[in-house]
C-alpha cells in the first residue's frame, strides 16, 4: 500500500513539472517574435510601418500574458502573429528605405541631364 502512495504522488509531481514547463516550441516562437521585432526596429519600422510594428509588440504581449496563464497554444499564436507582423513591418521599412533611394538617385540623374544640356 505505501509503495502505491509513493508512486501515485511521484506520478503527480512529475506531472505538475511538466505542465509548468512551457512546451519547446511555444518558448522559440517567443524568441522569434522578439528577435523579428528587434529587426524591425533596427531596419526604421518605427518610422515606416508603426502601426505595424505596433500590433507586433501587443501580440508578443498577449502571447506572454498567455504563457503566464500556461495557454500555450493561444501563446505560440499570438508569437506567431507577432514575428509575421514584425517581418511586414520590416519589410515595408526597407521598400521605404529603397524608394527614398530610387527617389534621391533619380533627382541625381536629373541634375546631371540638366548640367549637360
Amino acid at each position: 500500500m505505501p509503495t502505491k502512495i509513493i508512486a501515485a504522488g511521484a506520478t503527480m509531481l512529475l506531472a505538475a513539472g511538466c505542465a509548468s514547463n512551457p512546451p519547446l516550441n511555444t518558448s522559440s516562437e517567443l524568441g522569434a517574435a522578439r528577435t523579428a521585432i528587434e529587426q524591425a526596429e533596427r531596419q526604421g519600422a518605427a518610422e515606416h510601418a508603426a502601426v505595424l510594428l505596433n500590433d507586433a509588440r501587443k501580440k508578443l504581449s498577449k502571447a506572454e500574458t498567455a504563457l503566464d496563464n500556461r495557454d500555450y497554444a493561444i501563446a505560440q499564436r499570438y508569437a506567431e502573429q507577432a514575428t509575421l507582423d514584425a517581418r511586414l513591418a520590416e519589410a515595408k521599412a526597407e521598400s521605404e528605405d529603397a524608394q527614398a533611394a530610387v527617389a534621391e538617385l533619380n533627382e541625381t540623374i536629373d541634375a546631371l541631364r540638366n548640367e549637360l544640356e
